[in-house]
């Protein structure tokens, strides 16, 4: 049974730490009918017993990595319980079994950074639980007990040696991503393999379509096929009559390691041991003088030098979190005298690993939450504010609609002294292939090299397309009315559904921000004002009534809107926060 705790892994740890979340999403209940592998890993944290990680791909459709386990079987798991308990009560309750998750939010900002992560001094112990215990290799022995039964093959797991100066002084090692691809395929496979020299079987050549369309290709190294971990004296026979065990209507779990020569793969805690290991060399190197202690330039070397031969997660840093990461570093440096030894930038990168592991699984859930939102909804341009995907955001972060936030995000950053921004039409047919990619994902990343003209068209296009336009009949009668009067336009505006009235705040916001840079651009209130009002209602062809076509007409061919569009861009403090 208590294979059933963790999948390949079969690691249960004790990982110490500040709590961070800051609120609470939906709870999740999981009930595992028969017997067999949970299929998940779990670990104590200061917070409760987390999920560390998922293995098994149908509970990972309701149970994500970071969230807490509140009940086994109807017993609750209060905070600070022993996870020896937690694991005596999985053996002992029969099946079926339900346990009940809780994900905790530990941000609530929907543009959070690692840089607004606080790091806190504190030293992190892993924990491995015997053999006999956990059904899991220790740490002393590097053993691992594979998921998949039967097991044809009983093999000890053997960790490559890794040459740390080859290691550490390959670029392409240290920028490529390292995160293991997992595969399933079934049979035929699909994929030729190679035994290699020094031990390694890779793959060859990839004449499946299924293979190919799970992006496995030439020179992957194969790590574990259906569970069984390879070593050094595996033969391709070896795989071959695994593969052969798989029944024919199962699919065959592969794990491919994408770097040449990496061995076979660390796991969480063997990774952490072996890139202190490497660091403690680099800080002896540093260490000229041999006085135990390096400065805040030598810590800064050290620090960008190991976030970029370690990969958390597999997936590299980029430059702006290593700058992050080296700025908690230098805060920590001045409360020990601007120096610190080894013991202290130790204790340290286990703090800031784990929760950089936490950062990024929070992350990933709301990547997940958010397609899960989109593929529901079907798409972005031409729905309603109120029915759009990103309004029922469960993370309980309101969101802009994406086009209008990556284009505002996009302007501000690049193309704010721009001239004529705003003003300058861009090209169509990149307008359209912009709507049709935010209507079939729901994030695109948008060109740097884009027409500033191309962004502005495609967020007019999206005010174009809002079904009754963003600001109803009846607000556009009030400021037309209410033309130059604060008081009046701010009484129109209160009086918007809630998703239009943000919207519009947040354009007039931006536009707003483009008007101080009009000794630059050009875009003087009275120019964007002009550029963009219309925008702002529905199109009268789309109007039923009568009444309403001549308001909106009149509002559009007399620029009647102008003035509250001034005002509003003008004195965005003044209008929406009253």
């Amino acid at each position: 049974m208590l294979r059933s705790l963790v999948g390949s892994e079969m690691c249960i740890r004790d990982r110490y730490g500040e709590c961070l979340y800051t609120g609470m999403a939906d709870r999740v209940q999981y009930t595992w009918e028969g017997d067999g592998p949970l299929g998940l890993g779990i670990a104590a944290d200061v917070d409760g017993i987390v999920v560390e990680s998922v293995v098994d791909n149908e509970v990972a459709r309701t149970v994500a990595p970071g969230m807490f386990v509140l009940a086994v079987a109807g017993h609750l798991i209060e905070q600070g319980q022993e996870i020896d308990h937690v694991i005596e009560l999985i053996r002992s309750s029969k099946r079926p079994l339900t346990i009940e998750f809780e994900e905790r939010l530990w941000y609530d900002d929907d543009s959070i950074h690692l840089s607004d992560v606080e790091h806190e001094a504190g030293i992190a112990t892993n924990i491995d639980l015997s053999d006999a215990e956990q059904s899991a290799g220790s740490a002393d022995e590097g053993t691992s007990v594979p998921t998949a039964a039967p097991r044809p093959f009983a093999r000890t797991k053997v960790i490559s040696d890794f040459i740390t100066s080859t290691l550490m002084t390959s670029p392409m090692y240290r920028e490529k991503q390292r995160q293991l691809a997992t595969v399933s395929l079934m049979k035929p496979l699909g994929i030729g393999f190679v035994a290699e020299q020094n031990g390694d079987i890779s793959v060859c050549a990839v004449p499946g379509e299924e293979a190919q369309a799970s992006k496995v290709s030439p020179g992957m190294i194969l790590v574990e096929v259906n569970g069984e971990l390879l070593t050094k004296d595996w033969k391709l026979p070896d795989v071959a009559a695994v593969v052969k065990a798989v029944p024919e209507d199962h699919p065959v779990q592969m794990v491919f390691a994408f770097n040449a020569g990496s061995g076979i793969p660390l796991n969480k805690a063997e990774e952490e041991a072996k890139v202190l290991e490497w660091a403690s060399i680099k800080f002896n190197e540093l260490d000229l003088k041999q006085t135990g202690l390096l400065g805040e330039t030598d810590l800064c070397t050290l620090n960008d030098w190991v976030w970029q031969c370690y990969h958390p997660g597999g997936k590299p840093m980029p430059p702006s979190d290593r700058l992050a990461t080296q700025n908690k570093l230098l805060k920590l440096c001045d409360k020990h005298q601007g120096q610190l030894d080894f013991q202290t930038f130790e204790s340290w990168f286990c703090k800031t690993n784990r929760q950089i592991a936490k950062f990024r699984a929070y992350q990933d859930k709301r990547e997940r939450e958010k397609q899960a939102l989109f593929n529901k909804c079907g798409k972005t341009f031409g729905v309603p504010l109120e029915e759009g995907w990103w309004n029922q955001n469960v993370l309980g972060k309101k969101m802009l609609p994406p086009p209008i936030k990556s284009g505002v995000k996009w302007i501000e950053k690049r193309a704010v002294k721009v001239a004529d921004l705003w003003r300058t039409e861009g090209d169509a047919q990149c307008i359209s292939k912009l709507v049709v990619g935010f209507d079939e994902n729901f994030e695109i990343k948008l060109d740097s090299d884009a027409e500033p003209g191309t962004i502005t068209g495609m967020m007019l296009r999206f005010l174009q397309m809002l079904p009754g336009g963003l600001l109803p009949v009846k607000s556009v009668e009030q400021l037309v009315h209410a033309a130059r009067n604060s008081n009046m336009i701010s009484e129109a505006v209160e009086a918007l559904p809630e998703f239009h009235a943000e919207l519009l705040e947040a354009l007039c916001r931006h536009w707003s921000n483009v008007t101080r840079k009009f000794k630059y651009n050009g875009a003087t209130v009275q120019n964007v004002s002009l550029a963009v009002f219309s925008a702002l209602v529905a199109s009268p062809a789309e109007l039923q009534d009568e009444m309403e076509k001549e308001i909106i007409m009149d509002a559009i061919l007399n620029q009647r809107m102008i003035p509250a569009t001034e005002i509003m861009i003008q004195n965005p403090d003044e209008i929406f926060d009253l």
